[in-house]
């Protein structure tokens, strides 16, 4: 971080009081009788004089101690507050941002106007082009039926149809634009093409499609979508929003200007966390959200052919998971087919959405932690360190239920106690890593599943699940491969090596699976039934769904592997765990036991499954 600035600060202080002073006195704008150019001017040059920033509160050998934190050039500044200084720089901070959102919302109406000028001068009633040019890059007309012509699968997401009843006005009558997020790989261009395609032929006379650059920004696309609105263009669906820079502080004047006059605004972009930082700074609920992120197994099977569910935990997550062949599952171009591509698609799917998101926002108070890394040039390290120490926690509990894997759960504590010791050397603090499972949280890659005991008291077990399940397994067997090299295992042969590995990945895939139905019958039940994995001293149910306006439940234990013997599914009849599961989640109404050889089982009051078959169906 760079040296502090104490007198830079004192003028800051000073400069802010006077000003502060200055303007307390007159109503927010300028008087009456200005035009807009005149109000702008002033409140450029009275925003110029107040202080950049945000006001930093550290406890440094236990006394607090203020600093004025801002973004310079893309990096995080920091500067001491002396004592007396602390009340000026908050009040002319606080001023500095009410006059910004003045000149924003004054902007934004006189762009809105200048565009209906223009449009009305530049086109007749008929549509016709006559000189004026966009400024980004628009296609209409038949280069838009161009752009859906390399469409040769109609297979849809799940999603489309949120979308389609955007489209068709049967949601999102109130203003609101429509958003495709999600992380790379995911679908969302192909979905606007495919919507594209959809459009009936009036509809499509009506549409249009916008690729923005980084060369782009708000003022640009706001005069063309005024251009596109006097030509009687009311479909626009905009791609690669997220590269203007002044997308997230300036979001609000799509819907509140465009999508409040009725055009459909369906706007996507590479960076997830842009939008959720939009949502929580400009747009609030007048946006409807579609996340493409998380593909589940049904979907995954329906879109690629893939019908097995250990390749989708091998290598599920994006839409390049592997195409079937003759000899099997080719994943020459599968996003997580190795180390290397892993790494690749965290780095730019992940670290640097984080990173554009942040350079974006001009709200320095989201994200303190991660911006300070962004201004010492760690943030990229530290967000792979998080995701990787989160799957080794993970690792470690698989290694912690088998007493075979004693030396390797040696071994990985150690690499989790050295991991912890370097982060510790390196300045990365716990607020750092609650900033990035937070950024992973919102970019919808990670969710926490709860798993309770169903005795009175107990504490619930927090359990990160991975959307994107090609993610963990990589990582995972790249963290075995890392083990397999430390002193501990030098004087095993490669052989046992190699059947050691393949041992403890079968039980990550075994476990991963039971997280995968977890979170997707959680996903699937909507909110309408809470979805518990209980752990009993007794054995292990493997999930509970209850239905609250009932006050029943049906239980699930999930097993996998090979065949099983009678006494593992003797366990649902256990009339003494059943006891404990009703006492607090009523009468159960079905069992179920999910194997690879259900045709081989039959006991009375259970049904037997393919985990495969029990996905597809939910």
């Amino acid at each position: 971080m760079d040296a502090w600035s104490i007198a830079e600060n004192e003028n800051a202080a000073a400069e802010a009081e006077k000003t502060v002073s200055q303007t307390s006195s007159e109503p927010d704008g300028a008087a009456e009788g200005k035009t807009d150019e005149q109000v702008i001017a002033e409140l450029e040059k009275q925003i110029a004089k107040l202080p950049i920033g945000y006001i930093s509160r550290k406890m440094i050998h236990g006394k607090l101690r203020f600093y004025r934190q801002w973004t310079e050039n893309g990096k995080i500044k920091s500067q001491y507050i002396k004592d007396g200084q602390l009340e000026a720089l908050e009040e002319g901070i606080e001023k500095r941002r009410g006059l910004q959102k003045q000149l924003k919302e004054l902007k934004a109406r006189q762009a809105a106007a200048k565009g209906a000028v223009k449009g009305r001068a530049g086109f007749n009633r008929g549509g016709r082009y006559q000189g004026q040019k966009f400024s980004t890059n628009v296609v209409i007309g038949e280069a838009l039926e161009g752009l859906t012509g390399g469409l040769t699968d109609e297979k849809r997401r799940l999603c489309h149809g949120t979308l389609l009843d955007y489209l068709e006005g049967r949601i999102g009558n109130d203003g609101r634009v429509c958003l495709i997020t999600g992380l790379r790989r995911t679908g969302k261009t192909t979905m606007i093409r495919q919507a594209i395609r959809g459009l009936t032929p009036e509809q499509a006379a009506k549409a249009a499609y916008i690729k923005i650059t980084a060369a782009d920004n708000m003022e640009k696309l706001n005069r063309d979508l005024g251009l596109l609105y006097d030509m009687g263009y009311r479909y626009v669906f905009i791609d690669e929003i997220t590269l203007m820079s002044d997308f997230i502080d300036d979001a609000a004047l799509l819907s509140d200007v465009h999508a409040a006059q009725g055009m459909r605004l369906v706007l996507t972009g590479t960076d997830s966390l842009a939008f959720c930082l939009a949502l929580r700074q400009e747009l609030y609920d007048r946006a409807i959200t579609i996340s493409t992120t998380f593909i589940p197994f049904r979907e995954h099977r329906q879109l690629l052919g893939i019908d097995d569910v250990d390749e989708y935990i091998r290598y599920g997550g994006t839409l390049r998971a592997g195409e079937p062949a003759p000899e099997g599952l080719s994943t020459v171009n599968a996003t997580f087919r190795d180390g290397a591509s892993m790494k690749e698609y965290i780095a730019s799917a992940v670290c640097r959405n984080i990173e554009r998101s942040l350079v974006g926002s001009k709200d320095l108070s989201q994200f303190r932690a991660l911006r300070e890394l962004q201004g010492s040039g760690d943030l990229m390290e530290v967000a792979e360190r998080v995701m990787v120490s989160m799957n080794l926690n993970f690792l470690l509990l698989i290694l912690s239920k088998n007493p075979m894997y004693q030396n390797l759960r040696l071994a990985a504590w150690n690499l989790k106690n050295d991991r912890a010791r370097e982060e510790q050397s390196a300045g990365v603090t716990r607020t750092h890593v609650s900033e990035v499972k937070q950024a992973l949280v919102e970019m919808d890659m990670v969710v926490e599943c709860p798993s309770e005991m169903p005795q009175p008291g107990s504490e619930p077990i927090e359990r990160v699940i991975f959307t994107q399940p090609g993610i963990r397994y990589c990582q995972i067997r790249s963290l075995m491969e890392d083990l397999m090299g430390t002193d501990k295992f030098m004087g095993m042969s490669e052989l046992n090596k190699r059947d050691l590995v393949e041992k403890v990945m079968a039980d990550v895939r075994a476990r991963m699976l039971e997280d995968i139905i977890l979170l997707e019958t959680e996903k699937a039940a909507g909110g309408r039934r809470q979805v518990y994995k209980l752990q009993i001293n007794a054995g292990v149910f493997g999930m509970v769904v209850y239905d609250p306006a009932k006050n029943d439940c049906f239980i699930c234990e999930l097993r996998s592997g090979g065949r099983m013997a009678p006494e593992q599914y003797r366990r649902l009849a256990d009339a003494d765990k059943y006891n404990q599961i009703e006492k607090r989640f009523g009468t159960i109404r079905q069992r179920f036991i999910l194997c690879d050889d259900p045709q081989a089982h039959a006991a009375e009051g259970i049904t037997f499954c393919r985990p495969e078959d029990y996905l597809c169906g939910l």
